[in-house]
């Protein structure tokens, strides 16, 4: 049990970490750089919002299968380093910025990513804990993708080992219940803190 939190804990904050990163730097690049085809692309990730992510899971794991990151941490993490939903709230919050502020920081000989990091990651605390919480708990109850990527015992997550109990134990729930209470834990301590 105490391997299963572990590795839950691990994927899932490195997961989510990875993808505010990369959510960030995608939200600015769109709304902050201004490149051709920054409006296409915007309009491409809310598109691709309307599919449902099952629609790509099989492609994933034929990729993921083909890199060889079945059977480890980075397999479960680097697939879902990504979100379209936290690029759409960054790119809209990000417009609410301005542009004046950035200017100013480059004339001071700021670089890019010292404007991000100094000046945009500041201002957008309030929304970046709010996608905090809500890509934790997200990542934190993914089942289908974990199940599917890993077989070895040493790295399958709380919700998998739950899954798995599921079936041996259903005469004696006991055991069950308590490994639900230590699953909804750390979501329950991170509403209680935020």
């Amino acid at each position: 049990w105490l391997q299963g939190l572990f590795n839950s804990f691990v994927v899932t904050l490195s997961s989510t970490l990875l993808l505010l990163f990369a959510a960030i730097l995608a939200a600015y690049a769109i709304t902050k750089l201004k490149f051709k085809g920054s409006n296409a692309v915007n309009t491409i990730i809310l598109f691709q919002m309307f599919f449902p992510a099952v629609i790509i899971l099989v492609p994933t794991f034929m990729i993921v299968k083909e890199m060889g990151l079945t059977n480890s941490y980075l397999g479960m993490i680097l697939p879902k380093a990504l979100s379209l939903w936290a690029i759409f709230m960054y790119t809209y919050y990000f417009r609410g910025i301005p542009n004046e502020m950035i200017e100013a920081a480059k004339m001071d000989g700021a670089s890019e990513f010292r404007v991000v990091f100094q000046i945009i990651m500041p201002i957008a605390k309030s929304i970046t804990t709010i996608l905090f919480l809500f890509l934790f708990m997200e990542r934190w109850v993914e089942l289908l993708w974990d199940m599917l990527v890993v077989k070895s015992e040493k790295l399958l997550t709380l919700n998998v080992l739950l899954a798995q109990m599921f079936g041996p134990y259903q005469e004696y729930p006991g055991p069950l219940y308590a490994a639900s209470v230590i699953l909804t834990l750390p979501i329950l301590i991170l509403f209680i803190l935020f």
